[in-house]
């Protein structure tokens, strides 16, 4: 069994990689970015639910291909993953055309890490008339995860053709486009994105991280999508009531088109949510300092300190603020904390060496950065030296 659902561990990805500098700093950071993530942390969300058997194929026995799968759910949340494969076997065996099983099929193999499973049984269908756009976006996952990057594309935009409410498929597509310098095709299917877009609430919070993932990368471009990311934020909102994940993306929309007093109400709002939401003290912080609330981002950074005593970030910041107002006793304490939480987080040392070196402490500045060679390559530090000269 997973742990976590393989869709929320996307957006997790997603939207941390689209976070400020500063909540990267200070959170966990993000990797959409890594073209190489798993396949698993790719899945649409696994709610368990039977397959649901198209009635109009009558090429197989869908009630005992249902019931097959229906075994093999059960299996699989049993922890017994040979006899769930062997249900999965049979469900296709019972509907061998029926492309929405051999999805629903694919996406089970994936979740139990039988990857070419996966593949073998994507492939035959979306060899057919009735595969869905879905088929072809688990095979393009599949084929990016082997750094098949000609036929992922192919993929995905087969998937696209077939139903372009899929988000993962456009934001692959959009992010060839601009590797590739197409910037014009890029924006056209951003544009695009929010009329396929359904109303669900997992669709819309990864539709707002690939708008802010797109902003990030093509800051130039904001103004122009400023009328759409205010319908974004009017559309999400509408069904965000009783979702705080959907609530912190949508803070982060807020930001983006400069809505300081809305983002900070929603996320103070979001505080008080129970279990916590991850990510919204970092969010403030970011917060405050873009709007010059350095006071009450620092009170922020004490409070994320508190909660968390072993995360070196908080400290990192709150040295970096410090030293900004010049005061470098302080700041040093600070970056020390946070080194000796995490002595391997690279940050605080280059900060405290450049600080040192900033106040005529050579010497100084060198024994952090012999203390960073304990921990990070030789090349990496050498790096730094040679910057340093």
């Amino acid at each position: 069994m997973i742990s976590e659902s393989p869709l929320k561990s996307f957006l997790k990805v997603l939207t941390l990689s689209v976070c400020t500098t500063t909540v990267q700093i200070i959170g966990q950071g993000a990797g959409v970015q890594n073209e190489q993530n798993t396949v698993e942390s790719l899945l649409p969300e696994d709610k368990g639910s039977p397959v649901v058997i198209d009635s109009t194929d009558t090429s197989g026995n869908p009630a005992k291909a249902q019931a097959h799968f229906a075994a093999g759910v059960s299996w699989e949340a049993q922890g017994q993953a040979g006899k769930a494969l062997e249900s999965f076997r049979l469900s296709l065996e019972e509907d061998p055309s029926n492309t929405r099983l051999a999805v629903q099929v694919a996406e089970k193999l994936i979740s139990l890490r039988e990857i070419e499973l996966a593949y073998q049984t994507l492939l035959p269908a979306t060899r057919q008339e009735t595969a869905p756009g879905k088929a072809f976006e688990l095979l393009g996952l599949i084929q990016m995860s082997r750094g098949e990057e000609a036929t992922s594309l192919a993929s995905f935009q087969q998937a696209l053709e077939r139903d372009p409410s899929l988000i993962l498929s456009r934001q692959r597509v959009i992010d060839v486009h601009l590797r590739n310098g197409k910037e014009r095709p890029a924006f056209r299917m951003i544009q695009e994105a929010l009329e396929a877009t359904s109303n669900q609430v997992d669709e819309v919070t990864l539709l707002i991280g690939m708008y802010l993932r797109y902003v990030s990368m093509r800051p130039d471009r904001l103004q122009d999508l400023g009328s759409q990311l205010e319908s974004l934020i009017a559309k999400s909102s509408e069904i965000a009531k009783e979702q705080p994940a959907l609530k912190l993306s949508i803070s982060d929309l807020l930001m983006l088109q400069e809505r300081f007093e809305d983002a900070e109400k929603m996320l103070k709002d979001l505080k008080d949510v129970q279990p916590p939401v991850p990510l919204v003290s970092e969010k403030l912080v970011d917060l405050f300092l873009r709007t010059g609330k350095k006071d009450m981002a620092i009170l922020e950074l004490g409070e994320l300190t508190r909660e968390n005593s072993e995360n070196p970030r908080p400290y990192f910041l709150l040295g970096s603020l410090k030293a900004g107002d010049g005061d470098s006793a302080e700041a040093e304490k600070h970056y020390r904390k946070a080194m000796d939480i995490r002595p391997e987080f690279e940050p605080p040392y280059y900060e405290l060496a450049a600080m040192k070196l900033n106040e005529g402490e050579a010497r100084e500045a060198l024994e952090v950065l012999q203390q960073a060679r304990e921990h990070f390559s030789d090349q990496f530090i050498l790096e730094f030296y040679s910057g340093l000269a």
